[in-house]
């Protein structure tokens, strides 16, 4: 599956990485070979967090249409997706997922008939519902649990980011072109350094094209809410019930997303909605703020290390950079991003000790201000990355 249209599936934020030399991609397959396991034997989280059942009650079911005429140069990846139905539930915590898709060639088997669920089993629950291949007249119901692998591919080690996320793998037996594979599931369970603020991205095309795409949203009443379009003139049909105003946007008939090469990482080449109830950017510095206090600041280790970087005689620039080289030379980047430590950064005193950590880690580390003289701003300006989180 593509990223885009995994990023269509699941609602993440889109994120395309940078291109990999020859030897750190075979690094990272033969480390996707080894992570390739049976569900039973996966560990007792990925057993707890990855179920088979039944839709949440709150979802409206969405019935497929046939397939309508597509341009023969639309047709890239021999594969049409005639149905993409997202259908979130903020106050319920869960995303509904709803795929149909027909294999219109030899390369959209190859490339369509492996599926992949994906998901944090720190803070999320996946439940798969239906896995089904229509031919002709008749429907085979493919949902074998003992059929799936997990993965746990770690796409971003490349740049040092470990995320932790899983992937639920199966690999379609006896598919054919003219195929209609179905699919559906539900992830539950929300990042808990949001602290119940909901601010998040989907995205409406795809680089196949997209018959019909669908997303609904469940909207508590007392609950704000702004949103924005990118790429895209799609205005929501708004109904309000029971407490509850229900946005849905959908489009028909999207072509192929045509994504050139060497784009940057922070542009978002498919059309998007962006979702947030932050009204304000002080509420975004109040929420952000609480995830840096700590109460470890003082500690022995720190003070000694402390001490060494702030040598008699230093003038206020000698220490600054005493301080900066200290954190690049001696404390070595990398991410561990899953679950809460995806915002919320580690312990000071345990990034000293480990000597690694991501860029919010490190800036912890060195924000206390008796790491730096006092007029130590004149002498240098120091960026770190904050966590994305959007107002309108």
């Amino acid at each position: 599956m593509s990223e885009g249209l995994y990023t269509v599936l699941h609602g993440l934020n889109y994120r395309k990485t940078s291109t990999l030399d020859g030897n750190r991609t075979l690094v990272i397959q033969f480390i996707a070979v080894l992570l390739l396991v049976p569900w039973a034997a996966s560990g007792q989280l990925a057993l707890s967090t990855l179920k088979t059942g039944t839709p949440p009650p709150w979802v409206e079911r969405i019935v497929s249409e046939p397939r309508t005429a597509i341009q023969s140069d639309q047709e890239s990846g021999g594969q049409v997706f005639t149905l993409i139905d997202s259908q979130v539930s903020p106050a319920k915590s869960e995303t509904f997922s709803h795929v149909v898709k027909e294999i219109t060639s030899e390369t959209g088997v190859q490339s369509g008939a492996n599926l992949s669920f994906t998901w944090d089993p720190s803070f999320q629950e996946l439940t798969i519902h239906q896995i089904t291949i229509q031919r002709g007249t008749e429907r085979m119901d493919k949902l074998d649990p003992g059929k799936f692998k997990i993965i746990q591919q770690e796409t971003d080690l490349n740049r040092q980011i470990y995320n932790g996320a899983l992937s639920a793998v199966l690999f379609l037996e006896d598919v054919r072109v003219g195929d209609r594979i179905e699919y559906s599931s539900t992830l539950r369970g929300e990042n808990p350094s949001f602290k119940g603020r909901y601010s998040e991205t989907f995205i409406l095309g795809g680089n196949v094209p997209i018959q019909r795409r669908r997303f609904r949203l469940l909207w508590p009443d007392e609950r704000p809410l702004k949103f924005r379009l990118h790429g895209t003139a799609v205005e929501p049909e708004l109904r309000t019930h029971g407490g509850t105003r229900e946005y849905i946007w959908e489009s028909r008939d999207a072509p192929a997303v045509v994504v050139e090469d060497q784009l940057p990482s922070w542009f978002v080449a498919y059309p998007w909605i962006q979702l947030s109830e932050f009204t304000s950017w002080s509420e975004v510095a109040a929420w952000a703020a609480a995830l840096y206090v700590t109460t470890n600041s003082e500690a022995a280790e720190l003070r000694e290390q402390i001490g060494k970087l702030r040598h008699p005689g230093a003038t206020a620039e000698q220490i600054v950079q005493s301080a900066l080289e200290f954190a690049q030379n001696d404390v070595r980047y990398l991410g561990i991003e899953f679950g809460p430590n995806s915002y919320h950064p580690t312990d000071p005193v345990a990034v000293l000790r480990r000597r690694f950590g991501d860029c919010s880690e490190v800036w912890v580390m060195r924000r206390r201000p008796s790491w730096w003289p006092q007029d130590s701003a004149r002498h240098c300006r120091i960026c770190c990355r904050h966590p994305t989180i959007s107002i309108m």
